[in-house]
């Protein structure tokens, strides 16, 4: 998540739980650490990951084309 939605979290989830891939308006910083998170989930073998999505703009898109394949295309709004 990003680091604003990590902070709304505090104290509502465990911190080991939560993955922090940068600022908001950082989207080189999520994308530099989305396959790192993404990997570690793998490693994991967590059964489901919740997400916050992005403007699907620029770097954006790539970021949440990513997050959609790596989902399989299962994908529930909240």
């Amino acid at each position: 998540v990003t680091d604003e939605t990590a902070a709304a979290l505090a104290g509502e989830a465990e911190e080991d739980f939560v993955v922090r891939l940068g600022a908001r308006k950082d989207v080189r910083s999520i994308a530099a650490h989305l396959y790192e998170a993404l990997r570690a989930f793998d490693e994991k073998k967590v059964d489901f990951i919740l997400g916050e999505a992005l403007d699907e703009s620029g770097l954006g898109l790539a970021i949440m084309n990513r997050l959609k394949k790596a989902a399989g295309y299962r994908i529930r709004r909240f």
